[in-house]
């Protein structure tokens, strides 16, 4: 059985750990993993740009429904962690937090 566009962002993400993808931004990762499993750009979907709500795909309401390979984008997050110039951010979950599965 062929993986699913899913599975084939998780492998493609994976394979990428410990190397800079594009100009090293969150978009980069998430765009080229979508774009290397098949799918359209979030460039395809809608505007883009410091302001804009990126769409990846289909809005998943609940957190608890999201699987790995599904794109979260997060806006006006504050992370006190390491100082971001972005006001959004994108990771992909390549495991889940519920079932701790990949």
């Amino acid at each position: 059985m062929a993986d699913t566009l899913n599975q084939k962002v998780v492998k493609w993400a994976v394979g990428k750990i410990g190397q800079s993808v594009g100009a090293g931004e969150c978009w980069d990762l998430a765009n080229s993993a979508l774009l290397q499993a098949g799918a359209g750009s979030s460039a395809d979907f809608g505007p883009m740009g410091d302001d804009a709500d990126y769409v990846w795909g289909t809005p998943i309401p609940d957190l608890k429904d999201v699987i790995p390979g599904g794109i979260l984008q997060y806006r006006d997050y504050d992370r006190k962690w390491r100082r971001s110039l972005s006001p959004s951010m994108c990771p992909s979950p390549v495991r889940s937090r519920r079932t701790g599965r990949k």
